[in-house]
C-alpha cells in the first residue's frame, strides 16, 4: 500500500485554508487588545470597578427560604 503524498504536500494542499484561518485570529486579536486598551485594562493602578460581596444574616435566612420553596415545590410536583 502506498502513501500518497508526504506530510509537505498535505500541508501544501491545505495551505489556501490555512491562511484565512490565521489572518482571522490575528486580526481577533488586534481587536481584543484594542477592547482591553479601551477599558483600561492595563493600568497599574488598583481597578475600583469591583467590589466584594458580603453575605449577612438577612442573606442567609433569603437563601434557606429559596431553597425550601423550591424543594416544597419539587416534592409537591412529584406527587
Amino acid at each position: 500500500m502506498k502513501i500518497s503524498g508526504g506530510p509537505i504536500k498535505k500541508t501544501k494542499k491545505k495551505l489556501p485554508m490555512l491562511i484565512p484561518f490565521l489572518a482571522s485570529i490575528i486580526r481577533y486579536g488586534y481587536e481584543l487588545t484594542e477592547a482591553l486598551e479601551a477599558r483600561d485594562f492595563d493600568s497599574i493602578e488598583k481597578r475600583t470597578s469591583l467590589i466584594d460581596l458580603t453575605h449577612g444574616f438577612p442573606d442567609v435566612l433569603l437563601y434557606i427560604l429559596s431553597i425550601s420553596i423550591f424543594s416544597l415545590y419539587i416534592y409537591m410536583d412529584l406527587f
